[in-house]
């Protein structure tokens, strides 16, 4: 089998198999462990006791127990969802775009409430922002990135 370089400078066989690169590998596990974590950060709100609440702050302690139970199935949506997404990106499958859009539009539902009605912002400070926006922009790069290789031909 002969291989050549396309106008992309990408390695292709002379067959109709797509080349993936390992810049798609990394990102595909990069993503993955992202997810994971952030899945594990979801399970450990959501397995909060009021024990556990009771031993924050009393500021800290009022968004835990004010928070509405739809903030939290928005934040197990992104997070399942984006976890999904990984797989499904590793697994080479379009399905990981569709994921990907779930778990960001779930995180800026989340967020919506974090940063105008509740008091998070006001108790948490520049966290309380700084983090999501990190999270939505990953998302977002994510989402462009299944995109592209749907367009490559990688994803099916």
């Amino acid at each position: 089998m002969t291989h050549s370089e396309n106008s992309s400078n990408e390695i292709t066989a002379n067959t109709s198999q797509p080349f993936y690169p390992v810049s798609f590998w990394l990102i595909g596990i990069i993503a993955l462990l992202w997810n994971c974590a952030g899945l594990f950060m979801f399970i450990i709100q959501a397995s909060l006791t009021p024990e556990a609440i009771a031993q924050l702050p009393s500021e800290q302690q009022s968004i835990y127990q004010n928070m509405p139970i739809w903030v939290l199935g928005c934040f197990g949506l992104a997070t399942i969802s984006g976890t999904l997404g990984s797989l499904f990106l590793l697994l080479k499958r379009r399905l990981a775009f569709y994921l990907f859009v779930i778990s960001t539009f779930a995180v800026i539902g989340q967020n919506i409430y974090n940063w105008f009605l509740s008091e998070a912002i006001k108790v948490l400070g520049g966290q309380a922002i700084i983090m999501p926006v990190i999270i939505i922009a990953i998302n977002l790069f994510l989402i462009w990135f299944c995109h592209y290789s749907t367009n490559q031909g990688r994803l099916k």
